[in-house]
């Protein structure tokens, strides 16, 4: 019996493709208001691989609901992880609370965060 790898192999250009796709969507959607795309996780810290996701934070610039952001963004997403087949995950928070929020988490995510050019 042979094994059959399910996972593509991993391609750095297929996930800046997808997050770029990703950023423009916002702009459009959102206008002068589009969040800021900052990844963190294994692809902030070029430990991904053809099995990781991509998590990015959305920073809004004013005050937010994050489910009701997520569930504006749900079609966006949805077609972005089918066309490129990379699962983005993401979190929106304001940036007063991204800034601001002191659990581990976030401490970490500020200090492994990069801008999705940094990839």
């Amino acid at each position: 019996m042979t094994t059959i790898d399910v996972w593509p192999e991993y391609n750095v250009d297929n996930v800046r493709n997808a997050l770029n796709a990703l950023e423009r969507a916002l702009r459009e959607l959102y206008g002068e208001s589009a969040p800021v795309v900052m990844i963190y996780g294994s692809q902030a810290r070029r430990e991904a691989d053809s099995a990781s996701d991509i998590d990015v934070l959305l920073i809004y610039p004013g005050e937010i609901r994050p489910g009701q952001e997520i569930n504006r963004l749900r079609d966006i997403l949805a077609g972005i992880n089918l066309r490129y087949q990379e699962l983005i995950s993401v979190i929106p928070v304001s940036k007063k609370d991204y800034e601001q929020r002191t659990t581990p988490f976030w401490v970490n995510v500020r200090n492994e965060g990069v801008p999705i050019n940094g990839i």
